[in-house]
């Protein structure tokens, strides 16, 4: 669980308002015409740490997470899985043997993401740990 110092930070950062957006809409699914991703993903967050950042198209490419020894996937949309193409994702992972751990959080200002981020960030250490491969 996060402290009272983590959590602080967490809502201090949340109430920074966004001063950019990559995408037109906001969320790359929402956005109209072009949308090249500015960096590779999944992105490493930090050098030399087997953290990454993507989205479902991420999880669903199960032979890059093989090469790049992604071994635990956090997924914080299972609304956008249960749709062709993407229902498969859970399965195909599992087959992979790459963990899952699904949350829900809605990409909305107003949603409450201290708790979500408390038990992914518990899942996230915990693979780390074991120091068998990264997270997605």
């Amino acid at each position: 669980l996060l402290g009272p110092q983590e959590t602080a930070a967490l809502e201090k950062i949340n109430s920074i308002p966004m001063r950019f957006s990559i995408w037109s809409h906001g969320r790359r699914e929402d956005s109209d015409g072009d949308k090249t991703l500015p960096v590779e993903q999944p992105a490493r967050v930090l050098p030399q740490v087997d953290l990454f950042i993507g989205d479902i198209d991420d999880a669903w490419d199960v032979e890059k997470l093989k090469r790049l020894n992604i071994k635990a996937v956090v997924n914080l949309c299972p609304e956008h899985i249960s749709g062709h193409p993407y229902w498969s994702v859970p399965g195909s992972l599992a087959d992979a043997q790459i963990d899952q751990l699904v949350l829900c959080a809605r990409d909305a200002w107003d949603f409450d993401i201290i708790p979500v981020a408390e038990r992914a960030l518990g899942f996230i250490s915990s693979v780390m740990k074991q120091g068998k491969g990264g997270v997605l």
